[in-house]
């Protein structure tokens, strides 16, 4: 008999009705005179359950979703804005303004805000359609998972049949000779063959489960981490803008008491200090969220 190592043992409710059905089988084959018909009987054994299970094996997914990708392209714009504000802007040219404050380039932020708005809007899209992908993916999950237990079923009624039809054949070779030789011989031959069968398909399909149940939860870590990639993006590099604007109002601050002959401390360096910090502290959080949620997504794209 093939090994059925790789099967989990039926429930006992289930190895009681499969062994029923075993019986039964042995009983028509016992009762047709007509061997070639009981040898067609043997060589559709399992073929259902194995033309099913092929069928979803070649439904599965060959590859990550292209959507991944799509989000680590949006995940890269959003890094490349990020690395924007963290570029060092060189401080204004000196100018001398006697009266009011040094013009601020403000439209340079003015413009992150818009672009955060507009990735961040693409970035839920892109959640919402790995969401939708990952409960296809679980309805193909179920479906294998299906397949795979008929396969199980499958395997041990052909194993259970086996030993039926090896007790049938030492039964009746006193009585049916010839019948006993059929069980014995073209028929045992058949239902061995008919069990690798299913075994073989049986580890294909399992190997196509692990690939689903892998990609699922690779899928659902990455839909996490856009999640708080996102949450920390909008929080951080709001920040960050705000403090990139209070470093270049700063800037032009001291230069402009420069410009008076005033202390240039009075206005700027503590100011400036502390805008650097928040800047720096709000591009660290972004960075560390992004390389998170980049990460996940490479992992995936293989």
């Amino acid at each position: 008999m093939s090994d059925l190592s790789v099967v989990a043992p039926p429930t006992p409710d289930r190895a009681v009705a499969l062994r029923q059905t075993a019986r039964d089988v042995i009983r028509d084959w016992l009762g047709d005179p007509d061997d070639a018909r009981v040898l067609a009987m043997v060589a559709r054994m399992g073929q259902a359950a194995i033309a099913e299970a092929a069928d979803q094996s070649r439904r599965l997914p060959d590859g990550p979703s292209p959507q991944i990708a799509r989000a680590d392209a949006l995940l890269n714009d959003l890094r490349a804005l990020v690395e924007g504000l963290a570029a060092p802007t060189p401080p204004p040219a000196r100018r001398w303004f006697p009266f009011g404050a040094a013009p601020v380039p403000a439209p340079v932020f003015d413009q992150v805000e818009p672009k955060l708005a507009a990735l961040l809007s693409a970035l839920d899209q892109q959640r919402d359609t790995l969401l939708h992908d990952a409960v296809r993916m679980r309805s193909e999950q179920d479906r294998v998972t299906r397949a795979d237990a008929r396969l199980e079923d499958a395997a041990h009624l052909l194993d259970m049949v086996e030993a039926a039809a090896s007790a049938a054949a030492r039964e009746t070779a006193a009585t049916n000779p010839t019948r006993a030789a059929l069980l014995r011989g073209p028929v045992l031959a058949a239902l061995q063959e008919r069990k690798r069968d299913v075994l073989t398909q049986l580890v294909v399909t399992r190997q196509g489960r692990l690939s689903l149940d892998i990609l699922g939860e690779a899928q659902g870590s990455l839909v996490t981490a856009i999640d708080r990639a996102r949450t920390t993006m909008a929080a951080a590099l709001r920040t960050a803008v705000g403090a990139a604007r209070a470093l270049a109002d700063a800037r032009a601050m001291s230069e402009q008491a420069s410009a008076l002959e005033a202390t240039a401390g009075a206005a700027g360096p503590g100011r400036e200090a502390a805008a650097e910090r928040a800047l720096a502290d709000a591009v660290a959080q972004m960075r560390a969220a992004l390389d998170a949620a980049g990460g996940t997504a490479r992992d995936m794209g293989g």
